[in-house]
């Protein structure tokens, strides 16, 4: 009869154990809740257009996208592929693009695409082209 009390007795102690452990690693949780943003991508090509032979040619080089509506937002730096290729995945919203090339204007001027600002609506793919205009 003792034994069978002893037992009874270790086994609620294991019991109670386990639940306040069970218990104690569920209150060392920090749960945050972060609101989805809605993004978009924003691509295309840093492009040289004009000149005498009123061609286009690919840049490499670099943009910024700024956002227009929201002061203070992120900026999104980003390097232009030698095929002058970019994307970048951004919140939804207006966005101004710059962009420039060493190989154009020894990197000193800025280019910047049509339409201007840009407009990004959540999940669209905004295709653009960055002209960097050739006298």
């Amino acid at each position: 009869m003792v034994n069978r009390r002893i037992s009874s007795v270790v086994a609620v102690g294991i019991l109670v154990v386990a639940l306040t452990a069970s218990w104690l690693a569920r209150q060392d949780r920090v749960v945050m809740s972060v609101p989805a943003v809605a993004t978009g991508t924003l691509s295309g090509h840093l492009v040289a257009v004009g000149g005498p032979s009123g061609t286009s040619f690919p840049l490499a080089g670099a943009l910024s996208v700024m956002s227009v509506r929201e002061a203070g937002s992120p900026t999104f730096g980003l390097s232009v592929e030698s095929d002058g290729a970019f994307s970048v995945v951004v919140p939804a919203g207006t966005y101004q693009v710059e962009g420039m090339s060493p190989s154009f204007e020894d990197g000193k001027a800025l280019c910047a695409p049509e339409p201007d600002p840009v407009e990004v609506d959540p999940g669209a793919n905004v295709v653009v082209d960055v002209i960097c205009t050739m006298r």
